[in-house]
């Protein structure tokens, strides 16, 4: 079908195109459903590249319903002095999902960071992320606020995502009272998506010796039950994931009782997977 004579495809619109289709004033004074569609429109076809913070910043303040879209534009775009104070002016937690990085040179911002991160009124996640701006920037003297934050958390929180996000940043930190919350968590951690997490994170860092007996005790079925949050996943997932991760350590260069574990533990999950299948 010779489309190409009618134009198609169209040429993308322009950037300024896109802000003139931002009407807020006109909104305000209709509220004309149809001009809030064209305008959403116009924020999810924006090009980020193009982005001019100023533009998106008069859509975000106006808080006509586009604070989410808009935010989405800002990442990479606002300065600290930005985030301060759009923090500190609409007390939105959505801001932290965008914040720019830290650096121990700007004080203010630091001292911010620190204020969020120990303000009870935020949700986890939100703190979590003001100490991870600040471990990044600074990590000799917030290693061990972040960490306590971290052990503090990661057993009490209800959310199984804050939870993985803990774990995360557990494994990471290497020493030993970290390395036993994360055996733990594989072992008693109620949500199975949790327990995936931790095993990418761990083949992400290399680890095989610190989370290997705590694949034991799950191979010897003498882990705690733990169930799928996602409800299209396919039989036996879990399994296939445990196989995956210790193919993956047969790869990496083991002690032998480190290797022996490994082995003993694939051999037994891959006869519960097969007696499953057996059974189906």
């Amino acid at each position: 079908f010779p489309v190409a004579k009618y134009g198609i495809p169209k040429k993308p619109l322009l950037y300024k195109q896109y802000v003139a289709m931002l009407d807020i004033d006109n909104y305000k004074q209709t509220h004309d459903p149809m001009l809030l569609m064209v305008m959403r429109f116009a924020l999810e076809d924006i090009n980020l590249r193009d982005v001019q913070k100023e533009d998106i910043l008069w859509v975000y303040e106006a808080r006509i319903g586009l604070d989410y879209q808009a935010i989405s534009l800002l990442k990479g775009h606002l300065s600290a002095e930005d985030a301060m104070r759009l923090v500190r002016t609409y007390g939105d937690e959505t801001v932290f999902g965008i914040l720019p990085a830290a650096t121990g040179t700007n004080k203010p911002y630091m001292t911010f960071l620190d204020e969020q991160a120990n303000a009870a009124k935020w949700p986890i996640h939100v703190r979590q992320t003001a100490f991870k701006l600040l471990y990044a920037a600074d990590e000799a003297n917030y290693r061990k606020p972040y960490h306590d934050f971290l052990m503090a958390n990661v057993n009490t929180a209800k959310n199984w995502m804050d939870r993985s996000s803990l774990y995360t940043e557990l494994v990471g930190m290497k020493d030993e009272e970290s390395q036993k919350a994360v055996r733990e968590a594989l072992v008693h951690d109620p949500v199975t998506e949790c327990r995936e997490s931790i095993l990418y994170h761990l083949k992400e860092q290399g680890e095989v010796a610190l989370a290997i007996d705590a694949i034991v005790v799950i191979a010897n079925g003498k882990d705690e039950k733990h169930a799928s949050v996602s409800p299209s996943r396919s039989f036996d997932q879990w399994s296939h994931n445990l196989v995956e991760y210790l193919g993956w350590a047969k790869s990496r260069k083991l002690d032998v009782a480190t290797s022996t574990k490994v082995n003993e533990a694939t051999a037994k999950i891959k006869e519960r997977m097969a007696r499953h299948e057996m059974e189906d």
